[in-house]
């Protein structure tokens, strides 16, 4: 672990210290212009001092120009002063700018221009400044590189030879010499120029380098991500081969094997180390030539030839041992088009084979009814118990009786008794669903296994249905009876070793639902007898509930972190039977779900919020928004999303005031069928939330597809903050995902000041909890928006909590 942690830290080194060497590389170069720029400005001052000397303390001076000496001084004063304001800039600041070409071009270009004044206000060459103008060219060939520092001396000389041609031809000066000196001047600027781009492609060379080391390390940083990308995608490949139940097995031109999964060897019993460099057709079965026998689909595909057949059927391990093999084939390309292998997936299917073979074989059925007999149903229930062992699923075990066959048998003769027997199982048939099984054990007893049941009590729903399907009346021979069955239900627990032992337990179940007094069922666990009475119970009270008017809406604020006020509620229903005790949400809505009853539940509950909110509208003057949970049941087609739609309108609510809450566990239960229909809700400007977010097993690439608005932190972590630090860096990586995907983040459950502190310090977006509030009655609700609202509390602090 310690050797893949230092290969991960490596890359970010040697970037820090290409990213260094630059850094230091370009500072030095901004450093030695620094100086060269500080150096000549410190001569343009001096300069300046100098001539004002010389103009005011050496005696005797006499200027061979037509202007008076006053020009020449101010001019001299002007530069002075420019050149002072220039120094100051240059030694107090860092800035890069200044040590740029365009302050240097800048110095250069106004240097020339008050030397070339100061020439032709003294008179011409002959005055002597106009050799001045050589550092001021000089300057320009360090500072700038390139063809563009030429325009210096050009400058300076036509300056010169300007000025000399004025005052030769207004009569100034009157020999000619002058103009010669002139040119010579001019030419000495250019040789200047060219001597001093010398120095200037040296700092070019420098920032050459510069460039260079930062393509080098732009390289270096696709390279290293070209590397990581390659690790990854290795890394899944490799998962991806260890957890395959299929062998897959890497072949070149030849045949021999170049890779292969633990799965492939453990088919063909055989290390990976002794199955690499192996030809294939080791393990293929030699048989004897025959016309009819077709060809190896591998060797054909790697166009290896041989005389050798063999079985198409069965191979062998390298043990000899043989098995029945089911493989698939595909070549391998290179990146020219070139075939250099294959890939090969193989299973062995011997197992399954014989199974299917034990299947057909046990596959007798009952002559009267066409169900399968008793033997077939033990085998079948011991091989279901097997799997689900292994699942966090279970099944159940039916014992169906029918009562008062004996009856028919004597009143109308056993003739009419199997009618009524064929009925019944006809009846049970429809009754299941697909994957269950009905078999007759014997007489006027039938036996039902259901399988892959999430729930225990769900064995109750398919017994009542199997009650109430079979009470139906019948016509037998032109005459209408009425049957009745009393069931016997077993689950699968850790009692029930066997087949026998379910089965038992269910016929001793179904001797007790006789004894109550027959067309009912009864569990053989006592504890599952009760859950389900209960279930059947809240069933049976539910039907009426909407109509009592026996639910209540609580509404829970739902605070911003960020701007410090409520941002929405959630509305939370309550349930308080006329005759009963509360009943819990939690118990009381997967029930609802389940019988078919939450799409009831689901309409009063957008009935009652949009007509609050109206209300609301009127007393506050704006519509809160509301949050409300729905169901993944009601999201199975386009009826709950028609109502939503039409009951905005019927109130004339905004959409974007309704939040629609789904759970995480629920969306994954039909997540294509409730993406359609989100989907379609969303398009109608209706938010979305997922709510307990982390305590389900939804897929982050499935939930990248929902449209959603909010995620919904589970207060099972939130309680973990200040406890736990798995717990806070789960919330804090959970925030930031749900920030990365643009969702806004609610926490849940936050109950004290060090919460909220955390949660805030970490840029979650919304909180709920007690220490803000808890759940309020409608009035209670109404108190609080008003009172924040007239600032009257402080909701932040706690205060309603």
């Amino acid at each position: 672990m310690e050797q893949d942690v230092n290969s991960v830290d490596r890359p970010t080194n040697e970037d820090a210290y290409l990213q260094q060497q630059m850094d230091d590389r370009e500072a030095k170069w901004h450093s030695e212009r620094t100086v060269v720029l500080r150096v000549y400005n410190y001569f343009r001052i001096i300069l300046s001092f100098f001539l004002l000397i010389l103009f005011y303390e050496v005696p005797g001076q006499t200027f061979v120009g037509s202007l008076s000496p006053e020009w020449f001084q101010t001019v001299l004063l002007l530069y002075l002063m420019l050149n002072v304001g220039a120094g100051f800039v240059i030694l107090v600041s860092n800035d890069k700018r200044v040590s740029g070409i365009p302050v240097a071009t800048s110095i250069v270009v106004l240097d020339i221009f008050f030397l070339s004044v100061l020439l032709f206000t003294s008179g011409g060459i002959n005055s002597g400044l106009g050799y001045l103008l050589v550092f001021s060219v000089s300057f320009g060939s360090v500072m700038l590189a390139g063809s563009t520092s030429f325009l210096f001396p050009a400058i300076a000389a036509v300056n010169s030879i300007s000025s000399e041609l004025y005052l030769h031809n207004t009569g100034t000066i009157d020999d000619s010499h002058h103009l010669f000196q002139a040119a010579l001047l001019g030419t000495s600027f250019f040789m200047v120029n060219y001597f001093f781009q010398y120095v200037s492609k040296k700092i070019y060379g420098r920032e050459q380098e510069v460039v260079s080391l930062s393509t080098l390390s732009q390289a270096h940083k696709v390279a290293e991500q070209s590397r990581r990308e390659l690790e990854i995608s290795n890394s899944r490949f490799t998962v991806l081969l260890s957890l395959t139940d299929e062998g897959v097995i890497g072949l070149d031109m030849q045949g021999e094997v170049t890779f292969a999964n633990p799965s492939s060897c453990q088919i063909l019993d055989i290390s990976s180390g002794d199955l690499v460099g192996n030809s294939i057709q080791r393990f293929m079965i030699e048989i004897d030539p025959h016309p009819e026998n077709p060809r190896q689909q591998i060797l054909e595909l790697l166009g290896i030839n041989t005389d050798l057949c063999y079985d198409p059927v069965k191979w062998q391990t390298a043990r000899g041992d043989s098995f029945i093999v089911q493989y698939t084939s595909q070549a391998t390309i290179d990146n020219l088009g070139e075939r250099t292998g294959a890939v090969l997936l193989l299973q062995n299917v011997t197992q399954q084979r014989e199974n299917e073979e034990r299947i057909q074989y046990l596959a007798n059925f009952d002559d009267l009814t066409g169900l399968p007999n008793r033997t077939n149903f033990q085998e079948v229930v011991k091989s279901a118990m097997a799997r689900t062992r292994r699942t966090s699923r279970s099944i159940a075990i039916l014992i169906v009786d029918t009562d008062h066959t004996g009856v028919i048998n004597e009143k109308m003769g056993h003739e009419a008794g199997d009618q009524t027997l064929k009925e019944i199982a006809t009846r049970l048939k429809s009754a299941l669903r697909e994957g269950d099984m009905v078999a007759r054990l014997h007489g006027d007893q039938f036996a039902i296994m259901l399988v892959d049941l999430d729930r225990a009590e769900n064995a109750a729903i398919a017994a009542d249905k199997i009650i109430k399907d079979t009470a139906a009346p019948m016509m037998i021979k032109e005459t209408t009876l009425s049957s009745s069955v009393s069931v016997g239900i077993a689950v699968l627990d850790e009692d029930h070793r066997n087949s026998d032992d379910l089965i038992s337990a269910a016929v001793s179940a179904v001797e007790h639902a006789k004894d109550e007094g027959r067309s009912t069922y009864q569990f053989y666990h006592p504890k599952l007898q009760q859950r389900a009475e209960e279930k059947k119970r809240v069933q049976i009270l539910l039907r009426t509930a909407t109509d009592n008017d026996e639910f209540e809406l609580m509404y829970q604020p739902i605070i911003s972190v960020k701007e410090e006020r409520i941002y929405s509620s959630e509305a939370l229903i309550r349930w308080f039977p006329a005759d009963s005790d509360p009943i819990r949400p939690d118990i009381f809505i997967p029930i609802a779900e389940e019988s078919g009853q939450i799409s009831n539940i689901g309409s009063w509950v957008l009935s009652t919020v949009s007509h609050q909110v109206k209300l609301w509208k009127e007393d506050l003057g704006v519509y809160p928004s509301v949050a409300i949970n729905i169901s993944s049941k009601q999201l199975r087609n386009s009826i709950f999303r028609e109502q939503f739609q039409a009951m905005i309108k019927d109130y004339d609510i905004p959409m974007e005031v309704v939040e629609l809450e789904l759970t995480e566990t629920g969306v994954m239960e039909d997540p294509e069928r409730c993406l359609e229909e989100l989907l379609k809700l969303h398009e109608t400007g209706v938010k979305i939330s997922i709510d307990d977010f982390g305590t389900g097993y939804s897929s982050l690439d499935y939930l990248r597809r929902l449209p959603l608005d909010i995620l919904k932190i589970d207060q099972s972590f939130t309680f973990g903050i200040g406890e736990s630090e798995n717990d806070e860096e789960i919330v804090r990586v959970m925030i930031r995902m749900a920030h990365a995907m643009g969702l806004k983040v609610i926490c849940e459950g936050v109950e004290t000041r060090e919460q909220f502190e955390f949660l805030r310090d970490h840029e979650c977006d919304l909180v709920q909890g007690y220490y803000f509030s808890k759940p309020r009655t409608v009035d209670k609700i109404t108190e609080l928006f008003i009172a924040e609202r007239d600032g009257t509390i402080d909701i932040m602090a706690g205060e309603a909590g």
